[in-house]
């Protein structure tokens, strides 16, 4: 059933106690959300009661008629510019900013995949601005020193337009990852402070304790509604003086971020509201990503990362169907998570290929530096030396199927345990085999943890 949550409800607890003995107060959110609240209901007869027209529906009514233009499935490469390593000099802590890849070294990249046969190509730069990784302020933004000048990027932006190739700057504007004395972000003017009065700071999560490290030196200060309005222009701005069309929102697909400071309280689903009309702006001039598909974002974006392709896993489910790949189909193109950087390769790129998803990879030039001396020791491997094989091995695998996919789900069904079968709009069938021993189905063998295309007697494995 609906649930509309109106009023936030946030615990304090007393100095003097545990979490365990329970002593704690309540605050509650000072004024209710006045907006609209609505409820909207589809009604079906009993023969159109498929996944397929249930999906359907959901899309009209979310793109409101846009038509399913949006093509196959590409290679989504994610290039890391800056990110701060800790140094010791002179028995002292200090961060440099170390380069992993440059302009010249994306260009390079790109036109190798592109010789070797990858037609469908996204490309990411993140951490090419100032502060890399750890991005300060996005109201007054520059490249970042040593990854290249503007003609670096004006020849780029030439070969990607001339090959077809999607082109993203990332800019995080919900989100500041530094504060230094001259990068315009002021604490208590910028950051959004929680129902129980504290500066909304985001730590990374012990995971042998379960608590928040307070130890660990990486923080990520949360922006109020305001100072996000002030990161977007500025980030149109710098935008605007690269002459850069395609911009990645990051997690704009993703969070939305309350205020419930007294004199300038934006409860949760204002503060949404403001987020989309933000995004609908930068949309209405520009190429846009995320990270994340919310469904307020989808109408105004071309490109979403990151979507699980077999439900997020926060419950125990026996089976997940691919909905949301069937909303999206056409619409909006969407990629996995890193396959560098996740486990379970075999089955997670069998569930993309199924699912009409992208291919993405998060990849660094520099042969020479790793992230192990940084707060980022989630790329773990990143080279793309080491990954270049495994990337034009797994886009031809995408390529086999790509007409098929990009005719989107038809239907959908689990045939025996570990064995689906996967129909797209143009009639062809995809059976997928999970398990680790041979299945027959359709008069054809699918070997372990493989998938066979059969369409008109044909058959193509991989």
């Amino acid at each position: 059933y609906p649930v509309f949550q109106v009023r936030e409800v946030a615990r304090s607890y007393l100095s003097s106690s545990s979490r365990e003995q329970g002593d704690y107060f309540s605050i509650t959110q000072e004024y209710l959300y006045d907006g609209d609240l609505a409820l909207q209901m589809r009604f079906f007869d009993k023969d159109h009661t498929a996944l397929r027209n249930l999906a359907d529906t959901y899309a009209a009514d979310l793109f409101e008629g846009v038509e399913a233009d949006a093509g196959a499935a590409p290679l989504v490469l994610e290039f890391i510019g800056v990110a701060q390593q800790h140094v010791g000099v002179m028995g002292i802590s200090m961060e440099q900013a170390t380069v992993y890849t440059t302009l010249q070294d994306v260009l390079t990249i790109g036109k190798e995949l592109k010789t070797a046969g990858v037609e469908r190509l996204v490309i990411k730069l993140t951490g090419f601005f100032q502060g890399g990784l750890s991005q300060p302020f996005a109201s007054k933004l520059k490249l970042a020193s040593g990854v290249g000048s503007q003609e670096d990027l004006d020849a780029l932006k030439a070969w990607a337009e001339e090959n077809q190739v999607t082109l993203y700057m990332d800019v995080d504007v919900q989100y500041a990852y530094a504060n230094s004395l001259f990068d315009g972000l002021v604490l208590g003017e910028h950051l959004a402070t929680r129902l129980t009065k504290e500066s909304a700071l985001d730590r990374r999560y012990n995971m042998a304790t379960y608590q928040v490290d307070t130890t660990d030196d990486y923080v990520r200060y949360i922006l109020n509604p305001g100072a996000v309005d002030e990161a977007v222009k500025g980030a149109v701005s710098i935008l605007d003086t690269l002459g850069m069309n395609g911009v990645s929102l990051r997690y704009a697909g993703t969070n939305a971020n309350a205020d419930y400071k007294e004199n300038r309280m934006v409860e949760r689903q204002t503060a949404m509201n403001r987020l989309i009309e933000n995004v609908r702006t930068v949309a209405a001039n520009r190429t846009v990503s995320t990270i994340g598909a919310n469904a307020p974002v989808l109408p105004f974006v071309q490109d979403v990362m990151e979507v699980p392709m077999k439900g997020y896993q926060y419950d125990i489910c026996d089976e997940t169907v691919p909905f949301l790949q069937m909303v999206l189909g056409g619409r909006v193109r969407y990629a996995d998570g890193p396959r560098n950087l996740s486990g379970d390769t075999d089955d997670s790129l069998l569930d993309t290929l199924r699912t009409g998803g992208g291919l993405a990879f998060t990849l660094t030039a520099n042969e020479n530096e790793t992230f192990q001396k940084t707060d980022y020791p989630q790329y773990f491997s990143t080279k793309y030396s080491f990954w270049k094989d495994t990337i034009l091995e797994q886009y031809r695998l995408l390529d086999s199927v790509a007409d098929d996919t990009a005719s989107g789900i038809a239907d959908y069904q689990r045939l025996a345990e570990n064995l689906y079968q996967t129909t797209y709009g143009n009639g062809s069938v995809m059976l997928t085999n999970y398990s680790d021993e041979s299945q027959q189905a359709l008069g054809v063998t699918v070997e372990p943890k493989s998938f066979v295309v059969v369409k008109g007697g044909a058959q193509a494995n991989g």
